[in-house]
């Protein structure tokens, strides 16, 4: 079973800030694996897997925790295995735009939750429309869906939810 740390940390921006969590996840002789970051309103967020063997790990943790006083930001950090795959479960892709309202998300994520399909991964985007100036939301998923569902089915009661929502949206397999 892979060993890895998950490390995150939200704080003001500064420049260079993925350069340091890499360079100190390189020093320790780890590897990245997953990460995510984003700048938002002046504050920057990043999560980051990063793999490695126990000693490893343990040198990277001591490396966070010496950047995070050099930069003034709070890293947290988690040792953790992989979680074990159900293998009945097939990647989709989900995206929607719509004029922003409230609820989007949450009205999307309910729609699969009341499925029993898992939430891999959520980024939604708040924009105004290049001609028009209206604000704008913009959501992209990935979804674990049970190779048991209709598949056509799930994508028309999809579709359907969405039409009353009036969203634009999409349900695809994930293409690797």
């Amino acid at each position: 079973m892979s060993r890895f740390l998950v490390i995150s940390m939200t704080g003001p921006e500064q420049s260079g800030l993925i350069l340091h969590v890499t360079r100190a996840v390189m020093d320790a002789g780890c590897q990245v694996g997953d990460s995510r970051m984003s700048v938002m309103g002046g504050n920057a967020s990043l999560m980051l897997a990063a793999h490695g063997e126990w000693n490893q790990l343990a040198r990277l943790e001591t490396g966070l925790n010496r950047l995070g006083v050099e930069l003034a930001l709070p890293i947290s950090v988690r040792r953790v295995e992989n979680r074990p795959t159900e293998s009945d479960r097939l990647p989709y892709l989900v995206e929607a735009v719509a004029l922003s309202q409230p609820g989007i998300v949450h009205y999307l994520t309910a729609f699969f939750d009341e499925r029993d399909i898992e939430v891999i991964e959520l980024v939604s985007h708040a924009y105004e429309a290049s001609q028009t100036g209206a604000h704008m939301l913009s959501v992209s998923m990935t979804v674990g869906i049970s190779a048991k569902l209709s598949l056509a089915g799930l994508r028309e009661d999809f579709l359907d939810y969405c039409e009353q929502l009036n969203l634009d949206a999409i349900l695809e397999p994930v293409k690797i």
